[in-house]
């Protein structure tokens, strides 16, 4: 299922920053240690914002079906 969903995201061009956790308004864990963090928008509360409200209005809109279900790849282990 992950590599379908990647190769459809591939295909319909979807690409986007993970400036935050799907399921939680803060930064990945992950942008800590990166090494290209100085040109990324990580930081900017404004840009999470905007990607956030994007992401919930797809989802209420039920459209972009390939973007959210990249978006809803990532699940922390429970």
């Amino acid at each position: 299922g992950t590599a379908r969903t990647l190769l459809a995201a591939w295909d319909a061009g979807v690409f986007f920053p993970r400036l935050l956790e799907p399921h939680d308004d803060v930064e990945p864990p992950r942008c800590r240690s990166c090494r290209v963090a100085e040109a990324c928008l990580r930081r900017d509360s404004g840009s999470r914002g905007r990607l956030r409200r994007w992401v919930e209005r797809r989802r209420e809109a039920g459209a972009d079906h390939v973007f959210l279900a990249l978006w809803e790849l990532y699940r922390p282990a429970s």
